[in-house]
């Protein structure tokens, strides 16, 4: 697989359709939307349990039972503003890898074409996200804190020792490690799907079954991915240096900055996330389409 090759293609590819940007557009959007819809309910809740209550009443409602509900409603506002970030992703990645194989066969492609493909293969996305992200995270989590407590019981009135902390540190590196192998291992399952119209699960397996046969070539693409996010972090920060200059000369330029710092960093991973999916998309569909090697006898 001449990684170098589709980099390029893909590259020419956006240049020809920079509309496909715009279902990770419409993402951030609706992203940015449901945040502010979020913080407008917060502020006009705390303003009038702020005018209804009394500070006795504040107090007593701080000290009593009600903080817990209120804990319990922020992690569920929480839970499900992750869900629906999940889904807005889930269902741009199926519109955009949609767009690319469009415009790869045709050499044009439109935001209908990506509207299709997401109401296609959106949750079977979705799923791929909650499988490989999210439920192992929670299992982990749970894991490194069961083997915490474990070892806080087993030292306690003694103290963590140098062994109980080496171990938790050995088990949260191996957790990370496993972690990071499954991610990379699954790493082009949204493409497996679409281009494939397969499930979740046998997209994940079929993403498992690529990368073990284009190892060097996915290694490649993902170092050129982590210089791709370094080179625009980079960026991006050049106007943190002001903002950290004016931080204690002037507030108003140094908040100007940081605000620029902020737009300049947002538009750079939206103008970067189609062109990652043109390549993965582009690398799965080399395999696709490549004819058999026949090996003569």
């Amino acid at each position: 697989m001449d990684v170098g090759a589709i980099l390029s293609k893909s590259f020419d590819l956006y240049k020809r359709n920079p509309n496909i940007i715009l279902p990770h557009f419409i993402e951030y959007v609706l992203d940015a939307a449901l945040v502010f819809i979020l913080v407008i309910i917060g502020v006009i809740v705390f303003m009038l349990a702020l005018g209804s209550l009394s500070i006795a009443s504040a107090m007593s409602l701080i000290q009593g039972p009600e903080p817990f509900l209120l804990i319990a409603f922020v992690i569920f506002t929480i839970a499900v503003f992750v869900l629906f970030v999940l889904v807005l992703n889930a269902f741009a990645q199926a519109a955009v890898i949609g767009m690319v194989v469009e415009a790869n066969r045709v050499g044009k492609t439109s935001l209908s074409t990506g509207i299709e493909s997401a109401k296609k293969h959106g949750l079977a996305i979705f799923g791929y996200i909650l499988a490989i992200t999210f439920i192992p995270a929670i299992v982990f989590g749970a894991i490194i804190v069961a083997v915490v407590v474990a070892m806080a019981v087993i030292s306690a009135g003694t103290g963590m020792g140098l062994a109980q902390i080496a171990l938790i540190i050995f088990i949260f590196s191996l957790l990370t490690l496993a972690f990071i192998i499954i991610y990379v291992m699954a790493l082009f399952t949204p493409q497996k799907i679409v281009i494939e119209n397969l499930g979740a699960i046998d997209g994940i397996k079929a993403s498992f079954g690529f990368v073990k046969g284009n190892v060097i070539g996915v290694i490649i693409f993902i170092v050129v991915w982590i210089a791709l996010l370094i080179g625009t972090s980079l960026a991006s920060m050049i106007f943190a240096i002001p903002s950290i200059i004016f931080e204690y000369m002037d507030q108003f330029i140094s908040v100007f900055f940081t605000i620029l710092e902020n737009i300049v960093s947002i538009t750079l991973g939206l103008l970067l996330a189609p062109y990652i999916e043109a390549v993965k998309t582009l690398m799965a569909l080399e395999e696709v389409e490549s004819p058999p090697v026949v090996r003569s006898s």
